[in-house]
């Protein structure tokens, strides 16, 4: 067998892998190339770092499966993100129609209305952790579109069951380390399983009842669908259950991740910051940010884009071929891994002019339509390509339109920033900041000008 070019030691690759991923795999694309061996024990992956090579994995029709960790089949069940081959495409196909129309107007509305009451409860002055503070913005904003609950009333006990799931599906990096968790007796173990048990009672009743009376949520739309062939429920109980925790998971994680990020980047650059500010005023003022207003706000857009370039919440995307595959001038073995990541491609700079500078200018005009695909691909392509992407622009832009407009956000002294490459790219010891109301400093300045 013929491999590509690659670090020599297996167990020395293992280890830079599991301390450092981000940096390992960045490291491995400059020295070796856009095709990378890596020999991880028994196992062969395959570093992917060209436009032409992720284009063809990604875009693969048939024969290349999606690879998810056995744990997070453990706890989401067969949904979308852990599943592949024609369940896959026929529940996708059935979900697909969810992500459009009215469902998505009124996606716009409730993350609005979320990210405004909860900078509410902020005080000028105060430090808080906006990497908490925007996963629990993506979560209640998630729970209230696709299940109808107000996670600060209604929604207590489903708070509490997500947010020791995610806590602890997050603490293992690696896969086998989560599947010991949940083989072996423990701490750990009892409470997934007693977390897995609420979300189930709390899922079920849910679903239940949406079956009896019907709602305007995106799990009585899911309850509605239908096979066209026969005319039958297109999925069981046991599938929306799936598919609504796979939602609820996925969706917080990665955009929560992604605008703690976008604002760490932003306080950094005050000529970022200056620009969000007057677009946010000129387009929003004091009104209401409706779907129309979120069209306009192509600065804020333009800001997330570059985040997601910079700090991909999905930072690395496996792909397995069912059979040996060709790419490039080298045959892989089938049960082989491709590995592709945005974080690494995207910050190539063949593709990106000073790729480490944060410029969301880059985003506009020419220099944006010039650009080769498969450069930029932070919600994947193909058949797996992200159900959510367009929701997770809708609520990036307007999460940081909203904010901008009321409030200035200044990195806290005192604190060390890294990146922590789990199941998301997220803030290791989070992100913490500090808030000057916009309104405060106006009446300041209002009142300065009186005086005189």
């Amino acid at each position: 067998m013929r491999y590509p070019p690659g670090p020599k030691h297996s167990f020395g690759a293992y280890l830079a892998l599991r301390r450092a991923p981000l940096e390992f795999l960045s490291r491995a694309a400059r020295e070796y190339g856009d095709i990378v061996h890596l020999q991880i024990g028994k196992r062969h992956d395959y570093l992917l770092n060209h436009p032409d090579y992720i284009r063809q994995v990604l875009l693969e029709p048939e024969g290349m499966a999606r690879s998810s960790a056995r744990p997070l089949r453990r706890l989401l069940g067969k949904g979308l993100l852990t599943t592949t081959g024609e369940f896959h495409h026929k529940n996708r196909k059935y979900l697909q129609g969810l992500f459009h129309g009215a469902a998505v107007n009124n996606w716009t509305g409730i993350v609005a209305q979320c990210v405004s009451r909860y900078c509410e409860q902020w005080e000028n002055g105060e430090t808080v952790d906006i990497a908490s503070a925007m996963l629990r913005v993506s979560l209640v904003a998630i729970v209230k579109w696709l299940l109808g609950l107000d996670l600060a009333t209604e929604g207590k006990h489903l708070s509490d069951a997500l947010d020791v799931i995610c806590r602890l599906s997050n603490k293992y990096t690696f896969p086998t380390l989560m599947e010991l968790l949940l083989r072996r007796s423990g701490r750990g173990q009892q409470q997934i399983n007693e977390a897995i048990e609420h979300l189930d009672t709390i899922l079920y009743n849910l679903i239940l009842q949406r079956r009896e009376h019907g709602g305007n949520d995106i799990t009585s739309a899911m309850l509605r669908l239908r096979n066209p062939e026969t005319g039958e429920r297109a999925l069981s109980d046991e599938q929306v259950r799936d598919e609504l925790l796979t939602l609820i998971a996925a969706g917080h994680e990665t955009i929560g991740n992604g605008m703690a990020w976008a604002w760490y980047l932003v306080a950094r650059h005050p000529e970022v910051e200056e620009g969000l500010q007057r677009e946010a005023d000129e387009i929003i003022g004091n009104g209401e940010i409706t779907n129309d207003t979120v069209s306009h706000l192509c600065y804020a857009r333009m800001v997330v884009a570059e985040t997601l370039r910079l700090y991909p919440p999905v930072w690395v995307f496996p792909r397995r071929p069912m059979a040996d595959y060709k790419i490039g001038e080298y045959t892989v073995p089938a049960g082989s891994y491709f590995q592709l990541s945005p974080y690494v491609t995207q910050r190539d700079p063949r593709y990106f002019a000073d790729p480490e500078k944060f410029d969301p200018e880059r985003w506009r005009g020419e220099e944006n339509s010039r650009r080769a695909s498969f450069t930029y691909f932070p919600f994947a392509s193909g058949v797996h390509r992200c159900i959510g992407e367009g929701l997770s622009w809708t609520e990036g832009t307007v999460v940081l339109a909203a904010i901008a407009r009321r409030w200035k956000l200044h990195v806290a002294p005192g604190q060390s920033i890294e990146k922590q490459a789990l199941i998301t790219l997220r803030p290791k010891h989070g992100i913490r900041m500090r808030l000057e109301s916009r309104l405060r400093a106006a009446q300041l300045r209002s009142a300065a000008t009186i005086a005189l």
